[in-house]
């Protein structure tokens, strides 16, 4: 096992990558600004490929896999990503500043640093899963769509375990005024 990944498990980071047999949920990902239903669905499959990676580096680390048209191990590919999450952050019902939610819409006020990157649905079939594993998919998905910060609202069945979650996903890290900054 890398140390890079031992040491991600051992802070608590990237529980579902410890093992994980159960299959992916179900994502439902819509981008703000231009419709783009292609863009979106291309950003799920990214999104299911990377988490396949991350999971595959988990069980074993020096398996051959190609990621992205290219062949490695499992550890060299998954070491950016590795790194990213470690920036993520989530927050469950809770707004940051600069930022108002309504119903499905987002909005950033005057004083808001974000950029409203768009909104996911995020769905377990069957068994409910660990919080710690449904934060993973969100810090995962997060990646994959380039934000910072996603807000989120938890499908609990108990106080450890969801159905799932559902929210918004931020970006402080760019500007980009092409994108519609209130929905």
């Amino acid at each position: 096992m890398s140390f890079a990944f031992r040491s991600l498990v051992q802070a608590g980071v990237l529980t579902l990558l410890a093992g994980c047999a159960h299959t992916a949920p179900e994502v439902v990902w819509t981008s703000f600004g231009r419709a783009d239903p292609g863009g979106d669905a291309e950003r799920v499959v990214e999104w299911r490929k990377t988490r396949e990676l991350l999971v595959k580096n988990a069980k074993n680390p020096d398996a051959v896999v190609t990621f992205k048209g290219k062949k490695g191990t499992a550890s060299e590919f998954a070491r950016g990503p590795i790194e990213r999450l470690r920036n993520i952050e989530v927050l469950v019902d809770t707004v940051p500043p600069g930022l108002v939610i309504e119903k499905d819409s987002a909005r950033v006020t005057s004083d808001g640093n974000w950029t409203v990157v768009g909104k996911f649905t995020l769905h377990y079939r069957g068994d409910s899963r660990s919080l710690k594993e449904a934060l993973d998919d969100v810090r995962v998905l997060t990646d994959t769509v380039e934000g910072d910060l996603a807000v989120i609202s938890w499908s609990r069945v108990s106080q450890t375990h969801t159905r799932g979650a559902a929210g918004f996903i931020l970006s402080a890290r760019k500007a980009r005024p092409e994108r519609v900054r209130e929905l």
